[in-house]
């Protein structure tokens, strides 16, 4: 038995792997548990699963929409406050990596594939199919407000539960001295029995929370990418070709974590990064630059003279379920990646001040990813209305090969597609590296550089997962249950906003913080 940080007793095993007994193991019991379950009682769990979906998305869509704009605004709050001159790890502490470098293994963290897949298909899907908000279908209007739902869906709102998650673990793990999981966060709440049942069934929680959706994101993301070797080589569409790339992709999660944040994630990081540069400054170049040129402006003024309406719309009146398949959707989406997308963060951040902190992971990423939909989604926008590229009809067959018929408009279109898929497939991996570290730092009890035989079993059980998934059809199901975990996740993030602002004031409230 070794101590870690927190003088906790850590399991060390005889195959390498450093656990804390309770979580690793009901952790690793649950999944596998689910797994064998779906499989055996396939029908019967979806349909489960699908009935609590739709309870979920008819009669909590609302919490999710309050939950998610009241956690935006306390960040900024904490943006603008006296906290934020306070550094996570106390005065004395020195961030580990210079800004480009920590900022890109923080977007390719949070972002994930559909950065790509999505860049175009999104806004052209809300100008075909807008939500009921009064607006015509593929009128002009219904472009101004696609940009600005696709903003919304992929800016402030989500980065923020990122931001919430990640302060959270910094502060208590850096500036208290606790463990580095989610339970540390509870401290000013339930104090010490964050050591015991409760805590760790938190802890649990978030472990097969973050498996499931990497899991399930993993599947989807072979299947894209998939969809589009096929749409330019001619590749089939088979389980065996998609086993085949789920093996790719885990095999280069396990080299890559096993690296460590410094030679693995981060390099891998910086790569993601100034490829995705490299491929919107084409786009930009050999697209209708004058045209985004001006949509820049545009597009930014459509998202902040409509931010009250779409941030609180519930489409009451409307008896559609718009918002369930898109804006619910994807705060459960976010909300489910936000523990290990912030507890990544907070491993990266020591030494940064809360305002840097908030900068880095709310404002810095928003400002690219509106950048990225602004070349790509305008210039599928300028297509789709003046040129009849296609696209649309695309669309209705497959929303993943939308991206490659765009690029087909453009000029070197066979090199621009397979960079899109190298694209996609680093951005998934450099996700999943985070998701991978962060397993195998929550079921070793916090501490912050585990075993690599740790993170080779994380990573190679998210892609048994994936596989079993599609070899029984069971992806429709999990997507389901991720949703659906959603609404406990989000109980969980309000009382870690209470918890961090007691935190906070208990703390410093009484100290200079200059």
């Amino acid at each position: 038995m070794v101590k870690n940080g927190s003088g906790k007793l850590t399991k060390k095993h005889p195959l390498g792997l450093k656990i804390n007994p309770p979580i690793f193991w009901i952790s690793s019991i649950i999944i596998i548990g689910s797994m064998i379950i779906e499989i055996v009682c396939d029908q019967t769990i979806a349909h489960v699963f699908s009935y609590l979906r739709l309870w979920v998305c008819e009669y909590t869509g609302w919490f999710f929409v309050l939950v998610v704009n009241v956690i935006l605004f306390y960040i900024i709050y904490l943006f603008f406050s006296r906290y934020g001159k306070l550094k996570l790890g106390g005065r004395e502490s020195k961030p580990e990596f210079n800004f480009f470098e920590w900022f890109s293994m923080i977007f390719c963290a949070g972002i994930g594939i559909g950065l790509v897949f999505f860049g175009t298909a999104e806004p052209l899907f809300h100008y075909i199919n807008p939500p009921p908000m009064g607006v015509t279908a593929k009128s002009v209007e219904a472009a101004n407000l696609a940009m600005a739902l696709t903003f919304f869906h992929w800016g402030l709102h989500g980065w923020a539960l990122y931001c919430l998650v990640g302060l959270g673990l910094g502060f208590f793990a850096f500036s208290k001295k606790l463990p580095l999981t989610v339970s540390s966060v509870f401290y000013p709440i339930i104090g010490k029995k964050i050591y015991g049942p409760m805590g760790k069934a938190i802890d649990i929680f978030a472990c097969v929370a973050t498996l499931f959706g990497l899991a399930t994101s993993l599947a989807m993301a072979v299947s894209q990418i998939n969809g589009g070797v096929n749409y330019i080589l001619g590749t089939p569409i088979t389980p065996t070709v998609q086993i085949a790339l789920v093996i790719i992709i885990t095999a280069c999660v396990i080299i890559s974590v096993i690296g460590g944040v410094y030679s693995g994630i981060k390099r891998l990081s910086i790569i993601t990064i100034v490829l995705a540069f490299f491929l919107m400054a084409f786009v930009f170049i050999t697209g209708p630059t004058a045209f985004i040129l001006n949509a820049i402006p545009q597009n930014l003024g459509n998202y902040f003279n409509r931010f009250w309406e779409i941030s609180l719309f519930t489409e009451t009146f409307a008896g559609s379920h718009w918002q369930n398949s898109w804006t619910i959707f994807y705060w459960a989406w976010w909300i489910t990646w936000a523990p290990f997308a912030g507890m990544f963060i907070a491993r990266i951040s020591k030494g940064r001040t809360i305002k840097e902190f908030i900068f880095g992971v709310l404002l810095a990423p928003t400002l690219l990813a509106f950048l990225w939909f602004t070349v790509f989604g305008t210039s599928a926008l300028y297509m789709e209305m003046f040129l009849d590229a296609g696209l649309s009809r695309v669309m209705d067959k497959e929303i993943s090969t939308v991206i490659f018929t765009f690029f087909q408009n453009l000029r070197l279109s066979g090199i621009t597609s397979i960079t899109g898929i190298i694209l996609a497939a680093l951005f998934f991996i450099t996700s999943s590296n985070s998701a991978t570290l962060v397993l195998s730092i929550m079921t070793a009890g916090g501490k912050t550089n585990p075993p690599n035989a740790q993170r080779i079993f994380w990573a190679s059980i998210q892609g048994l997962v994936a596989i079993a998934l599609m070899l029984h059809g069971g992806l429709e199901c999990l997507q389901s249950a991720t949703l659906v975990a959603g609404l406990p996740l989000t109980v969980i993030l309000l009382a870690m906003l209470f918890s961090l602002k007691k935190g906070l004031r208990e703390e410093y409230g009484q100290q200079p913080l200059g």
